[in-house]
């Protein structure tokens, strides 16, 4: 059983093995002491006399509890599951690491802060050549939500963006470990993790990044190489990082976005800590800060937005009149307003429930959270239809939700009408799959007259595959908004 357990320390050094046995996890040597300091957990030991090895644990059930106190802690914990099935198997069973949690890498919300951003990020210094400006490279991404983005920026500027970000963890390589403490030492004290320097070599990295983002060109991207190759370079790191502690989270990944600045406002650190924009000096705590005064959000996806945009404020004279025009839609329509913030309480943290069905980790409650929210999005659409500027987000797939919403953006782009109001329900407008069905088309474009709803008869082709889910019975049913034409078919068929 020991040598189980060595063989699970060195396949992950550094972290707390979290060793099952039956009911509980235990811990052994110098990970049993510190795990009674962190978790507060009585010492053991099998043995007896000086030289008896450490032993601490606790049951399986507060497995939950306890990785938030260690991942707080900034720790990080591997944990190894029996694989063999104790009533089938005789002797020894079979133990693996089966799961690897770090403070940059945790997705599921027991482990988060909700009003937080969660970002692994990538630092890579690249050497003075020739008297440029020396440049290091970043990447960050935050795997719950799989956004991805990358950049070179000047040395002195690194501290900034480390402010700005606010990582849980920072990834370096073993040669520049001094360096990179150096560096994000202004920002305050931040977990340094060190994974081997060939992770950062640009073929290696380039491979990498290739992979996570289905083989597409890092040109066509944005990137500009090789000026940016030590943002890619970081960014393959980050991918190596993912691909040995958390494989599944790599499918999250759609793209890898290339950051420039200009287009947001770049606040010093000295100003970021003054001006107090989503933490508090004394605290350290959003409570006091001006995120914490303005934020009147009704989910996680709205409190996190809102912190990156007080982080990092417009400066493009466009895109600021779009967010005010925005605003200016919901002040001059309370009712809307108050629709909408009603609609919105019920979303829940739509970006990380889909992280958690990703990963393979989502339970039966979490799919139900889901469906509640799929249930709701028909109305909030419906709400936004009669203003232009709040559903052009949702139309760009820019929406918070981009696994569902984008697919409402894509019907919306070709001219598919999706939601139409019937009686006092909302539904989307397509054909239902029965023997029986209807349309109900509303023109794409917000404000148009919807057309006079007409019966037909023949199989239902919806445009989309989201479109045949959305207008099934059980949809309507599980969503408690049956309409009762829709549930006097559904009786009918049954018959």
């Amino acid at each position: 059983m020991m040598q189980q357990f060595e063989a699970a320390k060195a396949r992950c050094p550094g972290a707390l093995v979290l060793f099952r046995m039956g009911d509980f996890y235990e811990l052994f040597g110098d990970d049993a002491r510190e795990a009674a300091d962190l978790l507060d957990l009585t010492l053991t030991s099998r043995d007896k006399g000086p030289d008896a090895l450490p032993m601490a644990g606790f049951p399986h059930h507060q497995l939950d509890v306890q990785l938030v106190k260690l991942v707080a802690a900034g720790r990080h914990i591997a944990i190894c599951e029996q694989i063999d099935d104790p009533k089938t198997t005789k002797g020894l069973l079979r133990r693996e690491v089966t799961r690897i949690v770090t403070p940059g890498i945790a997705a599921d919300e027991t482990l988060l802060d909700p009003a937080r951003s969660n970002w692994l990020l990538a630092i890579l210094p690249r050497d003075n050549r020739d008297g440029a400006d020396p440049k290091v490279g970043l990447a960050w991404i935050d795997v719950a939500a799989g956004r991805f983005e990358a950049a070179v920026v000047h040395r002195d500027d690194v501290a900034d963006h480390v402010l700005r970000l606010d990582p849980s963890e920072c990834l370096c390589g073993e040669k520049h470990r001094e360096l990179v403490l150096e560096l994000v030492q202004p920002a305050g004290k931040r977990l340094v993790t060190t994974r081997p320097d060939w992770w950062f070599d640009d073929a290696t990295a380039d491979a990498a990044v290739t992979r996570a983002v289905g083989g597409r060109r890092l040109e066509g991207l944005g990137f500009e190489l090789p000026a940016d190759a030590p943002g890619v370079a970081a960014a393959g790191a980050v991918v190596a990082y993912l691909e040995q502690n958390e494989p599944a989270a790599i499918a999250r990944i759609d793209t890898l976005a290339a950051w420039r600045p200009g287009l947001r406002l770049e606040i010093d650190e000295a100003s970021r800590r003054s001006l107090e924009l989503i933490r508090a000096a004394a605290t350290g705590r959003r409570d006091g800060s001006l995120a914490g005064v303005l934020d009147r959000t009704r989910s996680p996806m709205g409190a996190r937005l809102l912190g990156e945009w007080l982080s990092a404020p417009l400066v493009d004279k466009s895109a600021i009149d779009d967010r005010l025009d925005a605003v200016a839609a919901l002040v001059a329509d309370p009712i809307l307003a108050a629709q909408l913030a009603e609609k919105l309480s019920g979303i829940g943290d739509i970006e990380r429930l889909v992280g958690r069905v990703i990963t393979g980790r989502a339970g039966p409650r979490d799919l139900e959270r889901i469906g509640r929210a799929t249930a709701i999005l028909p109305d909030v659409v419906f709400l936004l239809a009669s203003c232009g500027g709040l559903l052009a987000d949702l139309r760009d797939g820019l929406d918070p939700c981009p696994d569902v919403a984008s697919r409402i953006g894509a019907m919306l782009r070709e001219g598919c009408p999706v939601f139409a109001r019937e009686g006092g329900f909302i539904r989307p407008a397509s054909t239902r799959p029965s023997t029986t069905s209807w349309n109900s088309p509303v023109a794409a474009r917000p404000g148009s007259p919807a057309t006079r709803r007409r019966r037909s008869s023949g199989p239902a082709s919806p445009r989309s595959r989201w479109a045949t889910t959305a207008c099934s019975a059980s949809f309507w049913k599980s969503a408690g908004r049956m309409p009762r034409r829709c549930r006097r078919n559904t009786s009918a068929s049954r018959r």
